[in-house]
């Protein structure tokens, strides 16, 4: 990962263009996909301790930068949240939701400055901090693990817009010449639509009270960056379960 690629995401974060009055906040991040909010699809293991045959905790791992886990709504319980400086160096820490919080307390072990491993693994990860939980409406509670990093590989930004705030293609597209002049918007899916894709005939988008619009986005340089940009309009604090409208951007 060069410095260059770091400045140019973190530059997306920071712009005050991007960041202008229908903009809520943005942050950098890796998409939890479906996989972030069903338990069915890729679970990760995190251990107290190294080992093979040491027990496991199951859970969701999501990466990103402290803006782009607070536009999600994720409210700091106890700890602290990351630094830039963390997300750029994809430091050894972790942010845990309450849920994983409470199965580490039945373990004996108090959350904060615990110390988990990746399956396999004898690399400690510290925990900094405990977030409250944010799953589907009517669903269980899963839990989640949250990363530092800025991934330049594959990066996304998601944007909270107010409730109404219309973006258009044109529109976004002049934002993100602000931070580059060859950054384009390419493409755009809603939540229902990525949900549908991924689950066919269930009915699980029908319990999504939001829509999260995503922009693809190509820079068109020495490296191309794919990013995706979400806008949410939230109504309520519960962003998953009390919107007030959405963007649908084609």
């Amino acid at each position: 990962m060069s410095s260059n690629q770091v400045h140019l995401v973190a530059k997306l974060e920071a712009n005050t263009d991007v960041q202008r009055s229908d903009v809520a906040r943005a942050g950098v991040g890796s998409y939890p996909t479906v996989s972030y909010w069903l338990e069915e699809f890729a679970t990760r293991h995190m251990q107290l301790e190294p080992g093979r045959d040491k027990p496991i905790i199951a859970n969701k791992r999501v990466w990103g930068t402290r803006l782009y886990f607070e536009t999600f709504g994720l409210t700091l319980k106890q700890g602290r949240h990351f630094t830039d400086a963390e997300a750029r160096e994809s430091t050894p820490v972790v942010i845990i939701n309450e849920f994983m919080a409470d199965l580490l307390k039945d373990r004996g072990q108090n959350p904060i400055d615990a110390k988990l491993y990746a399956r396999s693994s004898s690399d400690p990860i510290t925990v900094i901090g405990v977030v409250g939980n944010l799953n589907l409406p009517n669903q269980a509670p899963i839990a989640h693990v949250y990363r530092p990093r800025i991934n330049t590989f594959y990066p996304m930004i998601i944007a909270q817009t107010k409730p109404s705030a219309q973006i258009s293609r044109p529109e976004i597209n002049t934002l993100l010449t602000q931070v580059h002049p060859q950054i384009r918007v390419y493409d755009m899916q809603t939540t229902e639509q990525i949900l549908s894709a991924h689950l066919k005939s269930q009915r699980v988008a029908s319990m999504f009270t939001i829509v999260l619009s995503l922009v693809a986005i190509a820079l068109a340089t020495y490296l191309v960056i794919p990013l995706l940009l979400g806008v949410m309009n939230w109504g309520s604090e519960c962003p998953l379960a009390a919107p007030k409208q959405y963007s649908n951007w084609s």
